[in-house]
């Protein structure tokens, strides 16, 4: 997750050294627009190509082997000399991110306990930001090619970390290694007795027989779509998805000094970066302290509404400046302090909540097809999301961008609200259960 957020938080000190005279070669807008946005295709990519995977060789080795184009991505950026290394690069990097993202959604989830599934997933939110945190420090800091360097530790620590952690129980499981799930639940719950865990297996292995009689000769594709409570999961997917990309996060991550040095702040943008890079880390921390203390369903309600204040309200500020021409010299600080809570709002639901959602509503026979559509749906909204910003900003100013992001993120807290199951406290077999009422 650090790796994907370094890719992610990337384009924010890079394109403005690449679009400066200080590169080795020059970058253009358009052609910045298109090295942000590969990576959301390069994404979807990976997210078609997972589920071929994690029922085959497990979720532990699929997220090895998708470490892999991770790792080359970044070298590639490393040692660009021209703009169509950086266009490789970027897709190459985001189909291992895909993938990554695919299977921590799954092995998360399926490792496990209930009482302490929301704090674990939202791990994932605390590690990605660690990573915006720490990376836009080095890109203020230091040089374009140091960033780059420091960026290919990121995934080779974990390819030499991650061999030595167990295999899900579901999929040892579903492979019938009675023997080697049960060492890896007594290796994750940090138990001996294999009294201690019987239960937990037994529940396991009722809901992989179930679901294994209710296959029989259909794909997982096609049971996802012919079942009526797969459908309904997947519409919840796809507004949960819609909603949390269309909110703009990705946009201002990649973007973040090109937004601040609109403002006239007398900070500094990469001053500006790092105050957010550290509270998106603070605000990981806190969501985790609260994510299993309250109802998930107005968690997203009053992240959304919250969100969309603060966006609406940065766009204002820009508006005032740019389109009613007023000096804005007084209150440049806006556009920080609304961002600054925008950060907050969104990890405390529509950052963190759909990716606990996309684990826990799809039973295990479709689950890792199910976490895939809708990474990909992630990933068709944020490739849209990336390419458009430039030409909005041209053509209709950047205010429009910020509406824009502020109404989907406002529209999207009531649909969800109304739609998505509550979720916390759960087994997932109780959440199938519950879905099938």
């Amino acid at each position: 997750m650090i790796s994907c957020a370094t890719y992610r938080s990337w384009p924010s000190p890079s394109l403005l050294y690449l679009k400066s005279e200080k590169s080795e070669f020059h970058v253009t807008d358009v052609e910045g627009s298109w090295i942000v946005s590969l990576y959301s295709i390069g994404d979807f990519v990976g997210c078609l190509f997972s589920p071929s995977l994690v029922d085959r060789i497990g979720r532990k080795y699929t997220l090895l082997v998708f470490a892999i184009p991770s790792l080359i991505g970044c070298l590639l950026i490393t040692t660009a000399n021209n703009v169509n290394y950086l266009f490789v690069g970027r897709f190459i990097g985001g189909i291992g991110h895909g993938g990554i993202f695919n299977l921590i959604v799954i092995y998360v989830s399926e490792i496990s306990e209930k009482n302490i599934r929301g704090i674990l997933m939202n791990i994932m939110n605390i590690a990605s930001n660690i990573g915006t945190c720490i990376f836009t420090a080095i890109g203020a800091y230091l040089s374009y090619q140091i960033y780059n360097i420091t960026s290919i530790t990121i995934p080779i620590l974990f390819l030499a970390t991650f061999i030595f952690m167990p295999e899900s129980p579901y999929f040892l499981l579903m492979k019938n290694r009675d023997n080697d799930a049960m060492a890896s639940i007594m290796k994750l719950r940090g138990v001996r007795n294999q009294k201690s865990i019987e239960s937990e297996l037994t529940s396991i292995k009722l809901s992989i027989t179930s679901f294994r009689n209710q296959k029989i000769n259909k794909s997982p594709l096609r049971e996802l779509f012919s079942n009526r409570n797969h459908r309904r999961g997947l519409f919840i997917l796809l507004c949960l998805k819609a909603t949390q990309f269309l909110a703009g996060k990705m946009v201002i991550s990649a973007y973040t000094q090109e937004i601040f040095g609109y403002t006239d702040s007398t900070l500094a943008p990469e001053h500006c970066v790092m105050i957010l890079g550290g509270i998106d880390f603070i605000a990981g921390l806190v969501v985790g302290g609260v994510i299993e203390r309250f109802s998930r369903k107005i968690l997203l309600l009053t992240s959304g509404i919250l969100t969309s204040l603060c966006l609406f309200i940065c766009g204002l500020f820009f508006y005032l400046k740019n389109q009613v021409r007023l000096d804005v010299t007084d209150i440049s600080w806006i556009p920080l302090f609304g961002l600054v809570v925008y950060m907050f709002a969104y990890t405390l639901g529509i950052g963190t909540i759909p990716y606990m959602v996309l684990g826990e509503i799809f039973p295990i026979s479709v689950k890792g097809t199910a976490v895939s559509i809708g990474l990909m749906m992630g990933s068709i909204f944020s490739f849209l999301v990336t390419l458009t910003y430039s030409y909005v900003n041209h053509f209709a100013g950047i205010h429009t961008n910020f509406w824009i992001y502020a109404a989907c993120s406002f529209i999207g807290a009531i649909v969800n609200f109304k739609l998505t199951p509550e979720t916390k406290g759960k087994t997932l077999e109780e959440i199938q259960t519950m879905l099938q009422t």
